[in-house]
């Protein structure tokens, strides 16, 4: 989202200015945070038959890594 298009949807909804920059940024910050922490288990020791309707790759590892008990 550019700063034109906030603005523009901001004031046709009646959205304080800088609301949706703010929630740009947010979203920008997740990204590098997914981006840059890379840490994810050995995906060789998994049997893709087991798993055949997951998509292994696209498992956000960090933020489902509480979902089972160690």
């Amino acid at each position: 989202m550019n700063t034109s298009l906030a603005l523009k949807i901001e004031n046709a909804l009646g959205i304080e200015e800088g609301y949706f920059m703010i929630l740009q940024v947010y979203y920008d910050i997740e990204k590098e945070k997914i981006n840059q922490n890379t840490e994810h288990p050995d995906l060789t020791k998994l049997r893709p038959v087991l798993f055949w309707d997951t998509k292994i790759e696209k498992i956000n590892w960090n933020k489902q890594k509480n979902a089972c008990p160690a």
